[in-house]
């Protein structure tokens, strides 16, 4: 674990005698270095940097107070705690995997320095919202892990802080999924969400591309909408797709004010000069 020496200047600071437990917190700031909170608890009439870390979103740990001197960040518990603070605002924000892992990493070193196990969020000792509501406590302590749940209902996605996505998309591992006011996800096949069109695969993942559902082909877009009353070219053959999003196929069909043909396949029909199929 490497530590970012940051050389602070600070006013008169006090030893601790004794550290008995770790206390978490939120900057407050989306983004934020050691510096910038020195510069503010300055400005506050402070000694400096009220906490002893700092661990930034990228990973990266720097060194704010100095280790073995009492910190300014929790009314009446400093005497006897180390004070970590996370980059980042988690009343809104999610905590990505770098900053979690680092965490994790210096609060087992922490814990295994001073030989304790306590661990404790701002907020259980002090009257505040710090670290959040999204902060991940049970992540950065605990070893949880996002995960998916399912029960008698269906499938929901756990996040490391209990918390879970509900009417809303979330990106698992590279797919989309939508889940429900419950937060329960939804399944396979469509659904309508915010007056547009979606099919879910049969692992409750967004589809796009060409999909055959019950005998007929649809277009759905890279933002998983489903295509109608529009024209889709692929190559150099095009496609219409009607209302409800059915691809035109074996049919003639007015568009405008143009009559087309479509062939088995869904293409368009092309004619020579004189009107016959090439």
């Amino acid at each position: 674990m490497n530590i970012v020496e940051t050389n602070l200047k600070f006013g008169s600071l006090s030893k601790r005698s004794k550290t008995t437990r770790i206390i978490l917190h939120n900057a407050d700031a989306k983004k934020c270095s050691a510096q910038d909170i020195h510069r503010w608890h300055k400005e506050r009439g402070w000694a400096g940097m009220g906490y002893h870390f700092l661990v930034r979103k990228d990973g990266t740990i720097e060194r704010g107070r100095p280790e073995d001197t009492v910190g300014a960040h929790a009314t009446g518990c400093n005497s006897d705690s180390i004070g970590i603070c996370f980059e980042g605002a988690f009343m809104s924000e999610r905590m990505g995997q770098a900053q979690i892992n680092a965490g994790k990493e210096l609060i087992a070193s922490l814990k295994s320095k001073y030989g304790i196990s306590k661990v404790q969020k701002h907020k259980d000792v002090n009257p505040t919202n710090c670290p959040g509501v999204n902060f991940p406590f049970d992540a950065i302590v605990k070893g949880e892990t996002d995960r998916w749940v399912q029960d008698s209902t269906g499938w929901w996605y756990r996040h490391a802080d209990g918390s879970y996505t509900k009417d809303n998309w979330e990106k698992i591992n590279g797919n989309w999924y939508y889940f429900d006011g419950s937060g329960y996800m939804l399944t396979e096949g469509w659904h309508k969400i915010g007056g547009r069109w979606y099919h879910m695969d049969k692992w409750g993942a967004m589809q796009t591309g060409w999909v055959h559902v019950d005998g007929n082909w649809f277009y759905l877009q890279p933002d998983g909408v489903m295509l109608e009353n529009n024209w889709y070219k692929e190559g150099d053959a095009w496609y219409w797709l009607k209302d409800g999003g059915y691809m035109a196929r074996d049919e003639m069909l007015w568009i405008g004010n143009e009559l087309y043909a479509f062939l088995s396949d869904g293409r368009m029909a092309r004619t020579n000069d004189r009107g016959a199929l090439v």
